[in-house]
């Protein structure tokens, strides 16, 4: 991808190529976080791709909302994040995602919603 950055270094626009998908992305930021991206995508199945990020106070991630459409298809995830246990330097060690999904394909709408207990360990040098 090539991208385009601001005067502080944060990609503020990608764009590329692969095969017969051509993609741009452009990113918006509240302060250092990242606050929504919307990415279009021009190939066989060509559409737009919305999401939008929420934080708490502590800059952590707590939500995800991503919305998007393709010819026939539309679709919307909204993930949350409910961070449970932390390090000794206050990084999450292990955290509860749940995701809820929404999918229409030709007028057939589907929904979902998957879990997942995430631990991750992390080594200080």
């Amino acid at each position: 991808y090539e991208v385009t950055r601001d005067d502080n270094g944060k990609i503020i626009k990608a764009f590329g190529k692969n095969d017969d998908i051509e993609e741009t992305i452009v990113y918006k930021y509240k302060g250092n976080l990242l606050a929504e991206s919307r990415s279009d995508a021009f190939c066989e199945l060509s559409g737009t791709h919305d999401t939008k990020y929420s934080y708490d106070d502590n800059g952590q991630i707590t939500m995800i909302v991503t919305e998007g459409n393709s010819d026939e298809v539309m679709y919307k995830h909204v993930t949350t994040y409910k961070y449970i246990e932390y390090d000794k330097k206050g990084n999450w060690t292990r955290a509860f995602v749940v995701s809820d999904c929404t999918e229409t394909i030709d007028d057939e709408e589907s929904t979902y919603t998957t879990y997942e207990n995430v631990r991750r360990k992390i080594s200080y040098y």
